[in-house]
């Protein structure tokens, strides 16, 4: 870039931002939106860069999600999931329909194929639920709580 008599290269895509000066060339490397976090020191930010008489560069952070391991990914899968949702929103409420249908479903066959047992469990808390009232009022009678 020198032997352009080039001063100043700003580029993009590392998902960090990076600021260092080679062979009098200063490069400006920002990525700081659109993906998941390079590290766990990075943030989400971006440039601002006049250039004139006095070349200027503000550097912007902005809120950025915790940059845990699980918390990355699902800042991820949630960027994920709203791009897909704004390019294809027939198709995400479809599968979202489908998946709903698919628990229902599931859900439907466990309580007929537990039918039996879920009867039973509930006449055991409705006696659990009546001997604790009818023994709370036994301990408790004519005393003041």
């Amino acid at each position: 870039m020198s032997q352009y008599k080039v001063t100043t290269v700003y580029v993009s895509h590392i998902h960090s931002y990076f600021d260092y000066t080679k062979d009098g060339v200063r490069y400006v490397i920002s990525g700081g939106s659109g993906a998941e976090l390079l590290t766990q020191n990075s943030y989400y930010h971006y440039l601002i860069a006049k250039a004139g008489t006095t070349d200027t560069l503000t550097m912007v952070q902005l809120p950025s999600p915790a940059n845990l391991l699980l918390q990355r990914y699902g800042a991820t899968l949630s960027l994920f999931a709203q791009a897909m949702y704004k390019e294809n929103q027939a198709a995400v409420v479809l599968w979202i329909t489908g998946l709903v249908l698919l628990v229902l479903l599931l859900i439907l066959l466990l309580l007929l194929k537990f039918k039996d047992r879920l009867a039973v469990f509930r006449i055991l808390m409705k006696d659990t639920g009546r001997f604790i009232s009818k023994r709370y009022k036994e301990i408790y009678k004519g005393k003041q709580v």
